[in-house]
C-alpha cells in the first residue's frame, strides 16, 4: 500500500480544498495475490523463477506462491477454496473436478519422463519381486495407474499386490523402515533412497507420457481475473524460456529460494522432466488418440478411476481442458 508522509500548512490545505472540489477521493485499490499451491517438483519451478526473476511484478501480476509437501492437503486446500490455482498432476486434477467441475486446467508444465519412480529395497529387485507384497502410493491419485500399469506391464496380477496409501514426502521413511516393499515417489525424494541403497523398479520413462503435470485453477478465480491469470501464464513461459538459457545461474536462484521453504529437499535438477514450450502446450490441448493429446492421458485416467469405483460420474474433459489462457500466437 501506499504510505502518506506528513504534510503540513499550506500544503495540507491544499490537498483538503482539492479534496472537496472533486468530491470523495477514489482510493488506490490493490489486487490481492493469487494463491497458488504446488508440490515440490522441479517441473513447477519456473513459478517460483518467475517470482525470484521478477517476471510476476513486470507482468503486474501478485503472486504469493506455497510448497506444503504434502499433495493431499494441497488438493484439499484447492478445494475449499482457499488457493486460487495448484500445480499437480493432470491424473490428480480428475477427483478434485468431480468435487468441483467448475475448475480448468490452464497450462501443462512438464512431462514425466524418469522422474517419477517405484523404487524398491533389496531383495527387491524386479517388479515381479512383489508377489505377495504392499507397495505404497498416494491412492486415488496419478500414482495408482502408474503402479498399475508396471504390475501390468511385467504380467503380475494386482489381486497379488496389496496397494497402501503414502504420500509421495513420505514415502522414502516408509520404505527404509521396510514398512513396505515398495514406493511410488519422484524427485527430489527419490534421490536420498537411492543413496541408501533403493533400486528403481520403474519409471515414468516406462510409462511413455502417461505423467502429465499442470496448474489447475478455480472456475471462479477465472471468470473473476482473467488478465490475473493471463498474466501469470505470460511470466511463467518467461522463466522457462531464461531457465533454459541460463541454467546454472538459475539453478543457484531456485537452490536459495528452495532452502528457505523447503529445507534440505531443495534438488532443482531437471533430470527426468521435459518443461513444455509453448508451441508443445497448443498441441497438447489438441485432441488425438495418443498420450502426445492431454485429453487422450486424462481419458485413460478417468477409465481406471471409474474401473476402481473411486470417481462416481464422468467429468467433462472438453471443460476441464482450457487453454484460452495461453498467450496469443505470435
Amino acid at each position: 500500500m501506499r504510505t502518506w508522509l506528513n504534510a503540513i500548512g499550506v500544503g495540507l490545505a491544499a490537498l483538503l480544498l482539492a479534496a472537496c472540489t472533486r468530491g470523495e477521493a477514489t482510493p488506490t485499490h490493490r489486487e490481492l495475490p493469487l494463491q497458488v499451491g504446488v508440490d515440490l517438483w522441479a517441473g513447477y519451478y519456473p513459478a517460483l523463477l518467475a517470482e525470484q526473476l521478477g517476471y510476476f511484478r513486470d507482468e503486474q501480476v501478485a503472486v504469493e506462491l506455497s510448497i506444503p509437501e504434502d499433495t493431499d492437503q494441497l488438493l484439499v486446500d484447492f478445494a475449499a477454496g482457499s488457493l486460487d490455482g495448484i500445480g499437480v498432476a493432470s491424473g490428480d486434477t480428475i477427483n478434485v473436478v468431480e468435487a468441483n467441475p467448475d475448475s480448468r486446467i490452464i497450462l501443462f508444465s512438464d512431462l514425466s519422463n524418469g522422474a517419477d519412480v517405484v523404487l524398491g529395497m533389496p531383495p527387491i529387485n524386479v517388479p515381479e519381486d512383489l508377489r505377495g507384497r504392499a507397495v505404497g502410493t498416494n491412492l486415488g491419485g496419478f500414482g495408482e495407474l502408474l503402479v498399475r500399469q508396471m504390475l501390468d506391464q511385467h504380467g503380475v496380477l494386482p489381486s497379488t499386490v496389496k496397494l497402501v496409501n503414502v504420500d509421495a514426502s513420505q514415502a522414502v521413511e516408509r520404505l527404509l523402515a521396510n514398512e513396505i516393499a515398495a514406493v511410488h515417489t519422484w524427485e527430489p525424494y527419490a534421490s536420498r533412497a537411492r543413496a541408501l541403497g533403493a533400486k528403481v523398479l520403474y519409471s515414468s520413462r516406462d510409462a511413455d507420457g502417461l505423467i502429465l503435470d499442470g496448474f489447475i485453477f478455480s472456475g471462479e478465480t477465472l471468470r473473476a481475473r482473467p488478465t490475473a491469470v493471463r498474466r501469470f501464464v505470460k511470466a511463467w513461459f518467461r522463466a522457462v524460456e531464461h531457465w533454459q538459457a541460463h541454467p546454472d545461474e538459475d539453478d543457484a536462484l531456485l537452490s536459495r529460494r528452495l532452502a528457505a521453504s523447503a529445507g534440505s529437499v531443495n534438488s532443482v535438477s531437471l533430470s527426468g522432466i521435459h518443461l513444455f514450450t509453448l508451441e508443445e502446450e497448443r498441441q497438447l490441448f489438441e485432441a488425438g488418440s495418443t498420450n502426445r493429446s492431454a485429453r487422450h492421458v486424462l481419458q485413460r485416467f478417468v477409465d481406471y478411476f471409474l474401473s476402481r469405483g473411486t470417481l462416481s460420474a464422468l467429468p467433462d474433459l472438453d471443460r476441464l481442458l482450457d487453454p484460452n489462457f495461453l498467450p496469443a500466437a505470435k
